[in-house]
């Protein structure tokens, strides 16, 4: 079975702090994948490029031009509010082309089937076990 790795993008700087708050819902996810008998890890600024990787803060990442070397597969796991918002600047529209989006909110779901996405966006609310 594929192994994941749950990676939170996080800049330095006591700014980014506010970033720790993807660290619990990241255990969550965690916590749900090994109960699934799915080897898991967790890092912070740290890709496992032998894992599928999971990416956490990606946005702000992907406007600092941080995400070149994510490596085919990759999931983005979406914890902002799109819904009602204009079309994504071009850093992450690019992300959006190239990876699939795990949404923590089914409001945001329409967005992204508005944008028409490559891959199929799926909506996985933060503290549940999915499988």
């Amino acid at each position: 079975m594929q192994a994941y790795n749950l990676c939170l993008f996080k800049p330095g700087g006591p700014r980014w702090k506010i970033m720790d708050a993807h660290l619990e819902v990241m255990e969550s996810l965690r916590w749900a994948l090994e109960a699934c008998g799915i080897e898991c890890s967790v890092r912070v600024n740290d890709l496992d490029l032998k894992r599928r990787n999971i990416v956490f803060g990606w946005i702000v990442a992907a406007q600092i031009n941080q995400l070149a070397g994510l490596p085919d597969g990759s999931i983005l796991y979406n914890f902002e509010q799109f819904s009602g918002h204009p079309p994504p600047e071009p850093g992450v529209a690019q992300m959006l082309s190239r990876f699939q989006v795990w949404d923590y909110s089914a409001a945001n779901m329409a967005y992204w089937r508005a944008l028409r996405l490559p891959r199929e966006p799926s909506w996985l609310p933060s503290s549940r076990c999915w499988w």
